[in-house]
Parts: C-alpha cells; sequence; structure tokens
C-alpha cells in the first residue's frame, strides 16, 4: 500500500486490542496530531507465530472483522492489514527502510517497549532509534501498562479466557469478551423445556472460553438480550466440534441463518450431569434467575 501522507506508524499483531495497546493506540493519535502526521496501524492478515509455526498455533482473541471495527471505534482510520509471508523474510533495516520509510514515508514510530520486527524479530526498539537517526524519523517508545501489577498482554487476556476468568479478561481487554457467527441448526431439546438456544460453531480460529456456563448479553439485530451460553462440544457426523449454545432471555422468534453476536460477562458454572429431564429444568431455571440479577457493568 502507497501512503503519499507523512505518517507516523505503529506495527504489531495488536491480537485482542487490549488496554495496553489502546495505551499505545492513543500515544499515536496525539502525537500524530501534535506533529501533524497521519496516524496508521500496520498490522497482518494472520498473526505472525501462525504463519511461522503453521495455522492454529495460536489461537486469536480477534478476527480481521473486530478489529477493523475496533480501530475505527478508537479513531483509527488508516489500518494496513500486511500478509506477513510478504515481509518475514526482510531483515530488520530492510523492512524498515522499504516498507516504513519508502512506501509509508514514516516520520514517527510508536512501539512497545518490547517490540520485534524483522527477520527472526532480530529488530528492536533500540535498533529502531538508530535507524532513525539514519533515515530521518523519530522514535517514540511506550511503556506496558500495568494493570493489578501485572502487565497488560495479550498472552494474559489469552490465559484468563482459557481459565474461564472472564471478569479479568474483560477488564483486560476494556470490553467483553465477544464472538460472532450465523445460528446453525441444533438438536432442538432446549425448546422441549423451555429453554430454546441459539447454536453457533467456534468462529474459525478464535480462542475458545473454558468450557462451561456463562452470563452473556446476545445481541439480535443490534438488539441486546440478557443471555444464558453454554460452550462445549456436541458430535457432528461423529466428529467432535466445539459449539456456543445461548438462551436469549425474552427472545421469541426463529434465528435460524441469522447473525448474532455474544458478549462474555461471567463465569456461572461448570458442567453438571443430571439423572433426569426435572432435575435439568430446575438448573435452567436457576441459571435463568441468576443472570437476571447479574447487573452488566461496563469492565
Amino acid at each position: 500500500m502507497e501512503n503519499t501522507d507523512r505518517t507516523a506508524v505503529t506495527i504489531g499483531n495488536f491480537d485482542g486490542i487490549h488496554k495496553g495497546h489502546q495505551k499505545l493506540l492513543q500515544n499515536l493519535k496525539t502525537l500524530s496530531k501534535q506533529e501533524h502526521l497521519t496516524p496508521v496501524v500496520y498490522t497482518f492478515l494472520q498473526h505472525t507465530l501462525n504463519c511461522l509455526k503453521g495455522e492454529g498455533t495460536l489461537k486469536t482473541i480477534t478476527d480481521k472483522v473486530q478489529k477493523k471495527e475496533i480501530f475505527s471505534e478508537l479513531g483509527l482510520d488508516t489500518v494496513i492489514f500486511e500478509a506477513f509471508e510478504n515481509v518475514k523474510d526482510r531483515m530488520p533495516e530492510e523492512f524498515v527502510k522499504q516498507i516504513l520509510v519508502d512506501k509509508l514515508h514514516m516520520k514517527l514510530a510508536v512501539v512497545g517497549e518490547n517490540n520485534r520486527f524483522g527477520k527472526n524479530s532480530a529488530g528492536d526498539a533500540a535498533l529502531l532509534c538508530r535507524l532513525g537517526e539514519q533515515y530521518g524519523f523519530s522514535v517514540h517508545v511506550v511503556k506496558p501498562l500495568l494493570m493489578n501489577g501485572v502487565v497488560c498482554s495479550s498472552s494474559e487476556v489469552r490465559n484468563a479466557v482459557i481459565d474461564g476468568s472472564i471478569g479479568l479478561a474483560n477488564q483486560l481487554l476494556g470490553r467483553p469478551y465477544r464472538f460472532t457467527g450465523t445460528v446453525i441448526t441444533g438438536k432442538k431439546l432446549g425448546r422441549t423445556y423451555g429453554f430454546p438456544t441459539a447454536n453457533i460453531l467456534v468462529p474459525e480460529g478464535r480462542l475458545t472460553p473454558k468450557y462451561g456456563v456463562y452470563a452473556t448479553t446476545a445481541y439480535v439485530a443490534g438488539v441486546p438480550y440478557q443471555a444464558i451460553t453454554n460452550v462445549g462440544t456436541t458430535s457432528f457426523d461423529k466428529v467432535k466440534i466445539e459449539r456456543v449454545e445461548t438462551h436469549l432471555i425474552g427472545f421469541d422468534g426463529d434465528l435460524y441463518g441469522q447473525t448474532i453476536t455474544i458478549d462474555f460477562l461471567r463465569w456461572m458454572r461448570g458442567f453438571v450431569s443430571y439423572q433426569n429431564v426435572k432435575d435439568l429444568e430446575k438448573q435452567l431455571e436457576s441459571d435463568r434467575k441468576d443472570r437476571l440479577n447479574i447487573t452488566e457493568v461496563e469492565p
């Protein structure tokens, strides 16, 4: 992508665009305005680790669509999604000169303290500063964001999601962990005991929360509903697949084929086996009451 404006550029995977990323991006916006530069986010179509070690090596917190939405909400409209294959073998200085300087006309680089770039991740912030002196750009290094003594990072978010600690993940993200998918046909058992569910598959390549039951908010055509979501596996043609089943409280209608968005708010419980339908119905009714008592607050 050719950019003829003088730019301020930040580089990274930005998986999750968590509060640490948001701190860096705010620095990018502020400094760009001060220096009369166009802010540019330079990121990648797939996570760099998946490109280097094989697709599926790392399950992602956000996908490209979500990233675009979040960048836009943050007021960053110039976002370059590069195919990592195109640049992974460039030495650090080649990458800086050929891509950032010649193509993007970078006059300011805004990077995290631990940012790495170039072949074999050989480039770091110190090298970038030296190259800045050589090629005529300045460098602003942003220190990591600490939250309760812990560095806010994609790894910390990922660990929290895997552990089912959705409240912690949401605090680090600054928003609820989210899935969006098309409702598929399920076994339709829930409706037989007054608890119909909308079923979606775990989006391809996305990080799955710990299996169990969560308090969620479900959005249908932009309308929010208090909801309860069960994350687990089901069998399809003798193959186990991960599925997300959501009961929308107060919704009455057919959702098959529609796109819904699920925001995970809080872990409620793990799986429990029941001897009969009556016990299951009692548990589901208890879940529904518990969900109605949960106050939805911003992370």
